[in-house]
């Protein structure tokens, strides 16, 4: 029988008694000793077509090409900014770009977050967070800093 890998697993059924079946029967398994050496190499010459060398680049491209991965050939088709999983981002307010590290929320270099949005924030963090894991700074901290920092 020829291999019929890599489209699907060869099945090697084996006689219950081999030292017991002639080498020229197949007894109740399905092939005969010389036959069963035959298939076992013909599905080691189907694993050696078609599996990777340890010297493979991933590429796709060459003897045994390997899939070629985008994280290692990422210029050869940017994904900037297409996406929140684009590998590649540019410094921006819009959708799928990434914020410069000096924004601070106030609507011209980062998306606005209205004081309202966020007055009951220390509550709300209060509520989810071990309270004896954290000093928390009292609200009036909160809002002298929002107000300095223009937010």
């Amino acid at each position: 029988m020829v291999s019929s890998y890599p489209a699907s697993n060869d099945v090697f059924t084996e006689t219950s008694t081999p030292l017991l079946t002639p080498l020229g029967d197949a007894g109740d398994g399905t092939r005969t000793h010389s036959q069963h050496h035959r298939d076992l190499g013909d599905a080691i010459e189907a694993l050696q077509a078609n599996v990777a060398i340890t010297t493979h680049d991933h590429t796709g491209t060459g003897a045994r090409a390997t899939n070629k991965l985008p994280q290692i050939n990422t210029h050869e088709s940017p994904d900037t900014d297409v996406s929140a999983a684009s590998l590649h981002h540019t410094l921006g307010t819009t959708a799928f770009k990434a914020s410069p590290g000096n924004h601070v929320h106030n609507g011209t270099d980062s998306a606005l977050i209205p004081i309202s949005s966020v007055t009951n924030l220390q509550a709300t963090l209060d509520s989810k967070l071990d309270a004896s894991a954290y000093t928390a700074p009292a609200s009036s901290q909160i809002l002298t800093y929002m107000m300095l920092s223009g937010a």
